[in-house]
């Protein structure tokens, strides 16, 4: 800009008529008065010092007016971060307490063991489903479902199954690499480590049975499922095939005795009507011996029995007097 402009720049400063990007320009040549002292042949000495002191604290204004901003930007700035600080450590005090309240606790884990030679165990499922622990067999399973997603226990041998339906909490055995699926059902899973097989054999309702990879298949009543463990082949039979295995489902004692003393031609007299209306449901294979299929049943409801050899008959009586 040439000093004329300049001088004329100053003229409007004086009578009020700069604009605001006129008196920046002004401010910024500030030292001007200083070094080019015909700048301000126009003024006298009173409007000079006036301009100067004018100028000078519209320029400490201006520096004052942006330290005012930066730090208004940076208190709301650290206004913002401490609410956001705030917020977070708020969601975190929240998802920390929900989940500590949520969460499920520690809980027991209970295992049942049944050595060769000794009784079939009848165990209660924490759900109210039932199992019948064979013997040489494993189950181990958690003391409460509550706050688990899924009902799952271990099974290493053979067991039967009569889970209560619950079609929001699945019921799940796992077997070595087999999993056996249902919402509530009956049914007898035999997986024994030594055994090449693992075999499940539906009584009542439907399992879904898969490994890591797919599912092996969906049983309906009756149906039996073979899966070789080293072939990984899978065999499923009908309920015709299956026939031979003995079968109770949802049967009284007094009904479960007419059954027993023809298939193996014995006389069983119980002692207690309380005890003939006991209902069950379970099943043996056919090689299984009446003492052992007395010793499941009396299992399942608190009983013991005993044979008469006088008599010739078998006593089924009430454990509890």
């Amino acid at each position: 800009m040439k000093k004329e402009d300049f001088i004329g720049l100053i003229h409007k400063y004086n009578l009020g008529e700069t604009s605001e990007e006129e008196q920046q320009f002004l401010m910024s040549y500030y030292h001007l008065f200083d070094t080019e002292p015909d700048v301000l042949a126009l003024l006298n000495e009173k409007q000079k010092n006036a301009l100067k002191k004018e100028i000078h604290d519209s320029i400490w204004k201006r520096i004052n007016f942006h330290g005012q901003q930066r730090r208004r930007a940076k208190s709301k700035t650290g206004l913002r971060v401490k609410i956001s600080a705030a917020v977070v450590l708020l969601v975190l005090c929240i998802t920390a307490i929900t989940y500590y309240l949520l969460r499920p606790s520690e809980v027991d884990t209970i295992v049942i063991k049944v050595e060769i030679g000794k009784k079939n165990q009848v165990v209660r499922l924490p759900d109210g489903s039932t199992a019948l622990v064979y013997a040489g067999s494993r189950l181990t399973f958690p003391s409460t479902f509550e706050g688990l997603q899924r009902r799952e226990v271990n099974l290493e041998g053979k067991a039967y199954f009569d889970v209560k339906r619950n079609s929001s909490k699945r019921f799940v055995i796992h077997t070595e690499d087999i999993k056996t699926t249902v919402l509530g059902t009956a049914f007898t899973i035999e997986a024994y480590p030594a055994h090449k097989n693992i075999s499940i054999n539906v009584i009542r309702g439907r399992v879904e049975v898969s490994n890591r990879c797919k599912i092996l298949g969906v049983l309906a009543k009756g149906d039996k499922l073979i899966c070789n463990k080293e072939m990984a082949d899978i065999v499923q039979e009908p309920m015709e095939k299956v026939q031979q295995d003995l079968l109770m489902d949802d049967v009284s004692l007094a009904e479960s005795i007419v059954f027993l003393e023809k298939q193996f031609k014995v006389s069983i007299d119980c002692r207690g009507k309380s005890l003939l209306e006991q209902r069950f449901t379970t099943t043996f294979r056919k090689e299984e011996s009446l003492e052992q299929v007395l010793n499941s049943i009396c299992e399942f409801i608190d009983a013991d029995f005993h044979f008469d050899k006088k008599r010739a008959t078998v006593i089924v009586y009430s454990k509890t007097k």
